[in-house]
């Protein structure tokens, strides 16, 4: 290195000019000039030859005293040189077009950024009068690319501190580009500082003032560039900006001023002018430090930032204190959530403020009207909000955007804003609120001006949040504030944060109560349809929605508080939205309510009105399918709220809904109001209404005691796809000795070896449903040899409609599916036992039971009959269950059905004898051969089954009837028939020999054989008639007489009779066997000739129940010789 200084006289003008290059920082060469003057000095890299001269874009300058001290003494040029081109100078800046920046007090750096290679630095001064330059060391910088910028972090364009060349940069390089930095037109405006806006401390800032306004016409124009000086170019979609602040301007706005470039490589890349395209804010009032820029669309190195103002008008100070870059990436995947809403912040997400939407106007002046701090919404504290405020001007609003322009939120969102108003706390207000959701810069969701604010005496608080369900994707939301009239201001609305909640799907399921302000649940306050609707006056008068979010919070005990005294044509509403399920048809859709401080009337909730909606779309009202329903009877309250005062009100939708609303008309008195506590549904009554179907029958079997029998309780059942079938759960009282599997499809087997009714309950569940309802399985066992088995007595189920006024009745023909159980027994007609408990029923001259619903009831109605069989007397009991259906419900009822027979031996009957429908017939006739035998079903019901030969015990069939509606409505069922599972005894008697002559020797030998393959049981006795001429011996020790087995050791022989044999055994048969026993004797003819015929007749049965096979005889000729 070498240094140079201007030379006069012989002598340096600066003194100690070699601590230009000594290791040393804080020590300088120095000139005092003592009047106007001049002078120089210069350091010139002796080693900077060939590869080693420094690059173009390179910083070249020099640590100098502060620029603040040297704009005292004139003109300061830097120059730069290059050997390889003479002794001429390369470049040259003079003051105006050099960049300073502070390094410490009193020092800073002042140089260029060079265009050419260079390795000779030179700085003159213009002195205009006395003082002392120091130069401390000459500066070069050769810029690298700074650190990548972080997804969705906001990053200032400064680098970091350069106390000396070759330090290593930690931020961005960059620098003030001096061709696009200045003052133009008629202007008093300077950039003071304007180095301050690249160095690494935040909190300075470069300065455009105007101490005084021009008298002139025309406009002055102040910018100021900063530049990226590595290779690096940002990306399209990269936010550009800057940081501002101005203190002074109150009720102007800046940016409609303002215009944002952005450059690559020197040339125009994009410009966005004024408040409606900036991003950010658009007013700059008060003390608020904002973030103003765009999205940029196309690549750049460089950022422009350009005021015009009148010259008539003095803007005061704006502060800039540095350029700004947020590199946009997409934002998390937003998970589903119950309970939680994601805060919409610019450090997770690609979000801002989008200025084209965000701003305050009126048709008049809107004087005092502010929105301040706004980037504060998406900053992610939930602590300093932005404000709002309209002051008293007249039909003004006041809009805040904040929008993303890489993510699209999904249909079914809710997106909200977090907003505070001390104001709305013990006063009326009339404000309105909107949020209208954008896609793609179109607006696509457009609230309808609720007033949810309008008068919410929030008395536990003011801050809510308040929102809407996105029915589309969207990408941007805004939220707008309506001042009507001065009489009635906005006040100060404080905003702290935007949030969005995806909801969670939650399966509908069969037989559900769900209260919507369940944590499992995604419920919001529709925002749009919650407030007053009407021609609402200025003057709220008292009226009022009090705490609207409590209808959704977790607690059973808070509630929402409706007060409407503003007159006729106006309502107020609370809408919870359940956006991601959608019920259907047949549910029920109600509030929780408290009727304590409602008018008393004979129609005591004739003010109230619920409405349901879907994806936004009205879709039906009280007010015209019915009157209100209360459900209080037979709904518990609320999650259990003990209270006579509520009421669960609503009706049973036609069509399906995801929004419940519940509409208040307007009081006589403000001592009325209503308390509402939530929403609710209901999808118990959800049978054959086009939607979600739920129809759980009670199911039946009938088998005997050892024989197996399987069978499937989804059959009469009508569930949603994905419905499985839990354990069985046995009753306390069932005979012990039971065993049974069941699959989750329904599927079951079930044997038991005690006689008797077997009861268990089956549970039934939807996909994802936790409490689920018990249907009941009743399964009855019969002893096939008892002669006193008590009838068997099935479960029943029918349809019916309600109505408000005189309900129409269904007749039951309840012992269709029973039967008899013993032999030669027939059925009495049944007898109530137990009423049902929301209706009444009775037995008309036919034996069938005829149930009337009572008034307005809905759901599920049960009864219990008896039915006693003659002879005998035994009894039996079984229940009826009745679906009371909401009107327009089809009644279509297909039950199951019940017939026993013997084997070999036909039954026929008709399957739709105990079903309920208009026109019903069978749409799957049927002649089916199995192995248990045939049957022939047609379509009028008729059926005729005939067991195959040895088959026994349970078989089913299943059938589906439909009636003759237009769109026909059909059910399922299974005809159960038992085969009873008895043995049939048949004797074969063998006499031996077949003829004789004279006085000879004989045998008799009896074969009891069972021909149905059942194995008897109890005691069998066989009769063998007695003839003089014969005498028969029995030898209880015999197994072979005449040549044929015999089992005589299993026999008691009993010659008592006078006219028969009399043998007996309690030795069981087995299916398909024998068991035999035979006599020795002799026939004495005498002196005649003629026939000796030997009878066995079968009388102790051992459980058959068929006798005209039981005798059999054999005959022996006699002759005398």
């Amino acid at each position: 290195m070498s240094v140079t200084s201007e030379r006069f006289a012989g002598f340096d003008l600066f003194t100690n000019k070699n601590n230009l290059i000594d290791n040393s920082l804080d020590n300088s060469a120095n000139y005092t000039f003592v009047a106007a003057g001049s002078a120089y000095i210069e350091v010139k890299d002796l080693g900077a030859t060939g590869a080693n001269v420094y690059p173009a874009g390179s910083f070249a300058g020099f640590a100098i005293n502060d620029n603040t001290l040297l704009s005292a003494f004139g003109t300061v040029t830097i120059t730069t040189y290059n050997s390889l081109s003479g002794t001429a100078a390369i470049e040259t800046r003079t003051s105006s077009s050099l960049i300073s920046t502070g390094i410490v007090s009193g020092v800073a750096r002042a140089g260029f950024i060079t265009s050419k290679p260079f390795d000779r630095i030179r700085i003159d001064f213009s002195a205009l009068g006395a003082g002392t330059i120091r130069v401390y060391y000459a500066v070069v910088e050769k810029f690298c690319a700074g650190n990548p910028l972080v997804c969705n972090t906001r990053t200032p364009m400064v680098g970091s501190t350069y106390p000396v060349s070759g330090t290593t940069n930690i931020g961005i390089p960059a620098a003030i580009e001096t061709t696009h930095t200045g003052v133009s037109g008629v202007s008093t405006y300077t950039v003071v500082n304007g180095d301050n806006v690249t160095d690494s401390d935040l909190t300075n800032y470069a300065s455009i003032r105007s101490p005084l306004a021009v008298n002139v016409s025309g406009f002055s124009s102040v910018s100021l560039a900063i530049k990226d000086q590595s290779t690096t170019d940002y990306p399209a979609g990269t936010f550009a900006g800057f940081d501002i602040q101005n203190s002074e301007v109150v009720g102007v706005s800046l940016l409609s001023s303002t215009t944002i470039k952005t450059y690559l490589n020197g040339v125009v890349s994009e410009t966005v002018s004024g408040a409606s395209s900036l991003a950010s804010v658009p007013l700059l009032t008060a003390t608020g430090r904002q973030t103003v820029g765009f999205v940029t669309s196309q690549p750049f190195d460089e950022i422009q930032i350009v005021f015009s103002f009148p010259a008539t008008v003095n803007a005061g100070e704006t502060r800039i204190y540095s350029a700004v870059l947020k590199s946009l990436c997409a934002g998390p995947t937003i998970a589903c959530s119950t309970s939680a809403v994601t805060p919409l912040t610019n450090t997770s997400f690609p979000v801002y403020i989008n200025n084209s939407r965000t701003g305050t106007g009126s048709s008049l002046a809107c004087v005092g009207c502010a929105i301040n701090n706004a980037d504060n919404v998406i900053d992610g504290s939930s602590a300093a909000p932005a404000t709002i405020s309209l002051g008293a001007a007249v039909s003004a609003t006041a809009r805040l955007s904040v929008a993303n322009p890489i993510d699209t939120y999904p249909a079914e969102s809710y997106i909200g804003f977090d907003i505070e108003s001390s104001t709305l706390v013990g006063v009326s207000l009339l404000g309105r609120t909107r949020i209208t959701l954008y896609n793609n810069g179109t607006a696509v969701q457009t609230g309808s001006g609720a007033s949810l604010l309008a008068g919410a005496t929030l008395l536990s608080g003011s801050r809510q949040t308040v929102g809407t369900i996105a029915q589309v994707p969207f990408d941007e939301a805004v939220i707008e504030f309506e001042q009507l009239v001065s009489a009635n201001p906005l006040g100060t609305v404080n905003i702290y944060r935007a949030v969005i909640q995806k909801a969670c799907v939650t399966p509908v399921t069969c037989n559900q109560t769900r209260f919507l302000n369940r944590p499992e649940f995604s419920s919001f306050i529709e925002g749009t349809r919650t407030g007053f609707f009407g021609t609402v006056s200025a003057d709220l008068a008292g009226s009022s929605i009090q705490d609207p979010g409590n209808v959704i919070s977790a607690s059973t005990t808070d509630f929402a508080r409706i007060r409407n005294v503003l007159g006729v044509g106006v309502t107020a509403s609370i809408s919870v939205a359940d956006p991601a399920d959608v019920y259907p048809a047949g549910t029920f859709a109600g509030y929780t309510i408290s009727k304590a401080n409602l008018p008393v009337s004979a129609s005591l909730f004739s003010n109230l009105t619920v409405n349901t909606y879907l994806n936004g779309v009205l879709q039906e009202s009280s007010a015209t399918v019915g009157n209100l329903i209360d459900l209080s009877v037979f709904l518990q309250i609320f999650g259990g709220v003990p209270s006579g005062t509520l009421s669960n009100v609503g009706f049973v939708a036609s069509k399906p809904f995801d929004e419940i609303q519940l509409e208040v008309g307007s009081f006589a008195s403000a001592l009325n109001f209503v308390d509402v506590y939530g929403a609710f549904i209901d999808t118990r009554y959800s049978v054959n209404a086009g939607g979600l179907v739920c129809n759980l029958n009670p199911d039946f079997n009938v088998t005997a005691k050892n024989a197996p029998v399987s069978g499937n309780v989804s059959t009469n059942d009508k569930t949603p796809a994905g419905t499985t079938y839990g354990t069985p759960v046995a009753s306390a009282n069932n005979p012990a000795g039971a065993t049974i599997t069941m699959t989750t499809s329904g599927a079951y087997s079930f044997t038991a070896t005690n006689p008797g009714t077997y009861t268990l309950t089956v549970p039934v569940c939807s996909t994802g449903q936790t409490s689920c309802p018990l249907v009941p399985l009743i399964i009855t066992v019969l002893d096939q040899f008892a002669t006193a088995n008590p009838p068997v007595a099935n479960p029943d189920y029918a349809s019916v409609q309600s109505s408000t006024a005189t309900a129409a009745s269904v007749t039951i023909n309840v012992v269709a599916n029973d039967g008899a159980s013993n032999t030669g027994g027939t059925l009495n007609i049944p007898t109530i036992v137990t009423n049902p408990a929301h209706g009444s029923v009775s037995v008309n001259g036919s034996g069938n039971l005829v149930y009337t619903p009572a008034t307005n009831f809905i759901g599920d109605d049960v009864l219990t009959y008896q039915v006693c069989e003659t002879p005998g007397g035994q009894c039996a009991l079984a229940q009826v269950t009745v679906h009371v259906l909401a009107p327009g419900g089809s009644t279509v009822s297909v039950d199951d059905d019940y017939a026993k027979t013997n084997p070999q031996q036909s039954v026929s009957g008709n399957v739709l004898t105990n079903d309920v429908g208009t026109g019903l017939t069978v749409s799957n006739p049927v002649t089916s051969i199995t192995s248990s035998g045939t049957l022939v079903l047609t379509t009028t019901g008729s059926y005729t089954f005939t067991p195959a030969y040895g088959s026994t015990g349970p078989v089913s069939f299943t059938y589906t009837a439909c009636d003759n509606s237009t769109t026909a409505v059909c059910g399922t069922a299974t005809l159960h028939i038992l085969v009873n599972p008895i043995p049939d005894l048949s004797p074969i008697t063998y006499a031996r020999p077949t003829s004789v002559y004279n006085n000879s020797d004989i045998t008799v030998v009896v074969d009891v054989l069972e021909l149905n393959l059942v194995a008897t049981s109890g005691q069998i006795t066989v009769r063998v008639t007695k003839d003089p001429k014969a005498s028969l011996t029995f030898s209880p020790t015999a197994t072979n007489v005449g040549n044929r087995s015999v089992q005589n050791s299993a026999w008691t022989f009993d010659n008592s009779n006078g006219n028969y044999y009399i043998l007996r055994t309690n030795q069981p048969v087995a299916p398909g066997d024998r068991l035999s026993f035979g006599f020795t004797g002799t026939l004495a003819p005498g002196a005649t000739t003629g026939v000796v015929t030997v009878s066995s007749v079968i009388t102790g049965i051992a459980g058959e129940v068929k006798a005209n096979n039981n005798i059999d005889a054999d005959k022996i000729d006699y002759f005398q010789q």
